[in-house]
C-alpha cells in the first residue's frame, strides 16, 4: 500500500553537473507517492540548473519548481518546509501563461499565437522552447513570439517564465504547460515564481504510476487560480548533488508507524578519488548493532555514553511531519553546517526514533561544495557581505565556519532556557564543542556578522578562559579598539623574539651536528 504521501525538498544552487541524476533517483523510486519541490536558491549558472528543474516539472506532475533569491541551503529547506505547510499563497500570473493544445498535430512544429484580448503568450505545441534573451530568436525558424497589443513581453519576462525541453513529445505525448505563479502574501525568502505543470500532463508521463495529482489547481478563473499543497504525511530532503538508492523512500515507509524519525545511513564517495575514505559516518558512530527504536532520551544517552558531542542530520532519514510542524522547528538562516542544529533540535524533541542501519543514500563530496575551499567559485549573494569584509577569500571562509557555529550555539543556548527537562546533560554535552570551534572569532580583524562582542557567552563552556585582550574585545570594544595599536605592537615583538629563539636553535642544532 502507498497510501502516505511524503514531500520531498530539494534545495538547487549551480548543480547541473548532478541534477539529472540526483531527480533521476526521485523518479525511479520504488514508491512513488510523493510530492516533490524543487527549490531552485538563486543558482547563477545561466539557467542551467533552472531549466533542468523546469525540465523535470514538464514530465512528471509530482514535482513543482519554486526559483527563488539565493539564501543558503537553510532557507531553501525552510520553504520547502513552509510550502507545505500551506503559509504561501500562490497566484497563477496573468501577465503570461503558457498554454499547450494536448490533441494530437500532424507536425512537431510550434504554432504560436497572438490574441489581442490577452495578456498571455499562447503556445500550441509538441515541444517548447526557451527564448534567451542573450541568443535571441533563430531567424531561420518557423517558430515566432508575438507581443499583446496592449503590451510587450519584455525577453528577460519570457525566459524566465519559458521552458527548455528537448524531445518531450516522447515522454508526454502532446504539448506541455508550465503555469507560473506569484506569491500574494508574505514573502519573507523572496520568492520570484513557483512553476507547474498542466494536469494534463498527468495522464500521458511514463514515470507516473500512481495517478494522484500533485497539485490542486482551481480553475474557475485563469486569473484568479490559485495553488495548493498537497497534504503531506512525511518530508525528507535531498541535496541536488547526492541521490537515493531506488528503494529509499519504500524502506522508510516500511518503519514509519508510530515514529517521528527513521534514520537511516549514507555512504559517502569522492568525486574525484573513489580510494579516499570518508571515516565514520554519523550513525556509524553510535556503533549499533541492528536496527533499534529509540526515544529522544535514550538518543541523548547514547550521545553522552559514547562521547559523541556534535550530531548532524538533514537529509539522512524521513520525518513525520506533523510533529515537524508541532515543534515548530527549521533550520537556522544564513549559517553553513546548519545541520548540526537542526538534528540535535529535532531527535532532542522526539519521541520515537527508528534507526534503519541500511546505507540508503548516496552522498557525493566535491571539492567545490558549501564546506570545501574554492578561490575561483563565485561567492553565494547571501554571504557577499561576509567576503567584502576580507581581502582573503579563505579568511572569510573560516570566520563564516566559525560565525556559523557561534550563531548556532545562541539558537540552542535560547531552545535549553525554554526545556528544563535534561537541560543540564544537554549543555555539558553539546555546548562545549559549539563553544571551542568558534573560540578563534574573537582574534579575526573584521567582524561583519557583528557578534564577537557577543562571544562572552561562549566562555563558561571553554577549558581555558579568553587572553585579556580578547576579553577586552568582547566586553569593552570602545577600550580594545583604543589599545588596538599596542596590542599591534606586542605581535610584532613577539613575532620578533619568536624568530629570533629560531635562529639561535638552528645554529645550536649545527654545532651540535
Amino acid at each position: 500500500m502507498q497510501n502516505k504521501k511524503v514531500g520531498v525538498v530539494i534545495p538547487i544552487y549551480n548543480v547541473a553537473e548532478y541534477l539529472r541524476e540526483c531527480l533521476d533517483s526521485v523518479i525511479n523510486q520504488t514508491y512513488k507517492n510523493l510530492s516533490i519541490v524543487l527549490v531552485n536558491d538563486g543558482s547563477t549558472d545561466n539557467n542551467e540548473s533552472l531549466n533542468i528543474a523546469k525540465e523535470y516539472v514538464a514530465k512528471d506532475s509530482r514535482f513543482i519548481l519554486i526559483d527563488k533569491e539565493n539564501g543558503g541551503l537553510s532557507s531553501a529547506r525552510n520553504v520547502g518546509i513552509a510550502w507545505f505547510s500551506e503559509k504561501y499563497k500562490a497566484k497563477l500570473d496573468s501577465s503570461i501563461n503558457l498554454e499547450s493544445n494536448i490533441a494530437p498535430t500532424t507536425d512537431s512544429e510550434c504554432q504560436d499565437k497572438a490574441k489581442q484580448n490577452s495578456n498571455r503568450c499562447h503556445v500550441e505545441c509538441r515541444e517548447i522552447f526557451n527564448i534567451d534573451s542573450k541568443q535571441g530568436l533563430d531567424s531561420n525558424s518557423n517558430s515566432t513570439v508575438h507581443t499583446n497589443i496592449e503590451g510587450n513581453l519584455d525577453s528577460s519576462v519570457i525566459q524566465r517564465n519559458c521552458i527548455t525541453i528537448n524531445h518531450m513529445n516522447k515522454n508526454v505525448g502532446g504539448g506541455v504547460t508550465l503555469y507560473s505563479y506569484d506569491i500574494t502574501n508574505e514573502n519573507p525568502y523572496n520568492i520570484y515564481k513557483i512553476y507547474t505543470a498542466s494536469t494534463h500532463a498527468t495522464q500521458h508521463t511514463e514515470s507516473i504510476h500512481n495517478t494522484s495529482i500533485t497539485h490542486t489547481i482551481n480553475t474557475t478563473n485563469n486569473h484568479n487560480s490559485t495553488l495548493q499543497p498537497q497534504k503531506i504525511d512525511y518530508i525528507i530532503f535531498l541535496d541536488s548533488d547526492d541521490y537515493w538508492k531506488p528503494y529509499c523512500i519504500e524502506e522508510c515507509i516500511k518503519h514509519s508507524d508510530g515514529v517521528d524519525i527513521v534514520w537511516f545511513d549514507f555512504l559517502p564517495f569522492y568525486e574525484n578519488d573513489s580510494n579516499k575514505e570518508w571515516g565514520a559516518t554519523m550513525q556509524e558512530c553510535f556503533k549499533f548493532q541492528e536496527d533499534v527504536k529509540l526515544s529522544g532520551h535514550e538518543w541523548l544517552d547514547c550521545c553522552i555514553e559514547k562521547k559523541i558531542n556534535s550530531f548532524y542530520f538533514a537529509w539522512s532519514g524521513l520525518i513525520d511531519f506533523a510533529f515537524l510542524k508541532n515543534i515548530r522547528l527549521y533550520f537556522l538562516k544564513g549559517v553553513i553546517h546548519e545541520d548540526h542544529n537542526f538534528g540535535c533540535l529535532l531527535f532532542l524533541q522526539s519521541e520515537n526514533i527508528y534507526v534503519l542501519k541500511d546505507k540508503l543514500y548516496l552522498y557525493r563530496i566535491r571539492e567545490n561544495s558549501i564546506t570545501n575551499a574554492d578561490p575561483n567559485l563565485p561567492v553565494p549573494h547571501y554571504a557577499k557581505h561576509i567576503y567584502e569584509a576580507f581581502s582573503d577569500k579563505e579568511m572569510a571562509r573560516q570566520y563564516h565556519k566559525k560565525g556559523s557555529m557561534l550563531l548556532m550555539f545562541f539558537e540552542f543556548v535560547e531552545f535549553l532556557d525554554k526545556k528544563p527537562c535534561n537541560e543540564l546533560r544537554i549543555r555539558e554535552n553539546f555546548l562545549p564543542f559549539y563553544a571551542s570551534y568558534c573560540e578563534s572569532l574573537v582574534a579575526f580583524s573584521h567582524d561583519p556578522l557583528d557578534i564577537i562582542t557577543k562571544m562572552g557567552a561562549i566562555e563558561p563552556y571553554l577549558k581555558k578562559k579568553f587572553k585579556y585582550r580578547h576579553k577586552l574585545r568582547i566586553t569593552n570594544p570602545a577600550k580594545y579598539n583604543r589599545l588596538k595599536p599596542l596590542f599591534n605592537i606586542y605581535d610584532s615583538i613577539k613575532g620578533i623574539e619568536r624568530t629570533i629563539r629560531k635562529v639561535f636553535k638552528k645554529e645550536k642544532d649545527q654545532n651540535i651536528s
